[in-house]
């Protein structure tokens, strides 16, 4: 079994803890009370309310119950997942074709699918004369065709 960490975790934050989520759900059945005292006819209200009074409970009880079970299965989390940073397939399967080096430096990017593979490339823009005077060259304002 492995040994539990500290968390440091003390009396006087456990009880504000508990404060806070108390205070909540006050609150949560204070406003219900507001709304149920309107005067329409509120029959099918009672009914949102007494059901949201009991399902909500539920659900939270439910995952409370479900992420103790993930944490018997599997123990404590001694460190944060490593990730994968390669992106040599997208969401689709597709093989990725990419000089991101090269794309990094480039203005404009442009993304197709070329067979079985996605392909990025460096585009450059040739402009009119006329255009390129409007254009503003600092790179957050991308330029408006018509």
């Amino acid at each position: 079994m492995r040994a539990r960490r500290e968390t440091g975790a003390s009396g006087a934050r456990e009880i504000l803890q508990v404060l806070i989520v108390a205070s909540g759900w006050i609150g949560f059945v204070w406003l219900w009370v507001l709304v149920g005292r309107q005067p329409w006819d509120s029959s099918r209200l009672v009914w949102l309310i007494v059901g949201s009074l009991v399902v909500l409970p539920l659900v939270t009880l439910a995952w409370v119950i479900h992420n103790r079970a993930i944490f018997r299965r599997k123990g404590e989390r001694l460190g944060v997942p490593v990730a994968d940073y390669s992106y040599r397939n997208d969401w689709h399967g597709r093989h990725i074709e990419a000089d991101w080096a090269t794309l990094r430096g480039s203005r404009f990017v442009t993304i197709g699918v070329e067979g079985e593979a996605k392909v990025y490339r460096a585009t450059a823009l040739d402009f009119p004369d006329e255009d390129a005077a409007s254009i503003d060259p600092s790179p957050r304002q991308l330029p408006v065709f018509s």
